[in-house]
């Protein structure tokens, strides 16, 4: 990739209004930001909205954007992950049926509640986390990727990959350490 054309420089230049290198990014990142919302939807129609959603976000807030490991794909992938999770939530409250229903009536309600303690905590120490072991936590942790897939998502080695997971899971450990101690 020469100097001109990498992610940093088109963005720079889409933040002159540039819309050609916007398209350059829109065209480098795409796929990438539809599997990650196909991931979370697993509908075909909603992941490309959600891909299209995400790029006209980009568009909107290019002056915010957070360039990582010199690309701008994390961020891409964060923001097609939450409006995909969005999305999803819209899905369920408008079509409940649609998801599937959790089979909770076998549980104690101190049981729910611990889990939705957890839950919490865990969502928490998640959110603490920066945008790329976010991205990382969701790919590896919560969609099962293997490291190769994840590294390949994300434009990293898979020794970057394992080596961040290791670093997030230690420091989730320590986080989750007194929700663990009170359930």
């Amino acid at each position: 990739m020469t100097n001109e054309s990498t992610d940093e420089v088109l963005l720079h230049r889409a933040c002159r209004d540039d819309e050609r290198a916007f398209g350059v990014l829109f065209d480098r990142h795409v796929d990438a930001v539809y599997w990650q919302a196909f991931g979370v939807l697993r509908h075909r129609d909603e992941a490309q909205d959600v891909a299209q959603e995400t790029f006209v976000t980009a568009w909107r807030r290019r002056h915010d954007i957070t360039i990582v490991d010199e690309s701008v794909l994390p961020w891409l992938l964060v923001t097609a992950r939450f409006t995909a999770q969005n999305a999803r939530r819209k899905i369920a409250r408008v079509h409940p049926g649609e998801l599937p229903e959790l089979a909770d009536d076998a549980r104690s309600a101190d049981e729910l509640v611990a889990d939705a303690d957890i839950r919490s905590a865990i969502a928490d120490a998640v959110g603490r986390l920066t945008p790329v072991d976010q991205q990382l936590f969701a790919l590896c942790v919560e969609d099962d990727y293997s490291y190769a897939d994840a590294a390949a998502a994300l434009g990293v080695s898979h020794g970057v990959v394992r080596n961040r997971l290791s670093r997030l899971r230690s420091r989730l450990r320590v986080d989750l350490h007194s929700v663990r101690e009170d359930s």
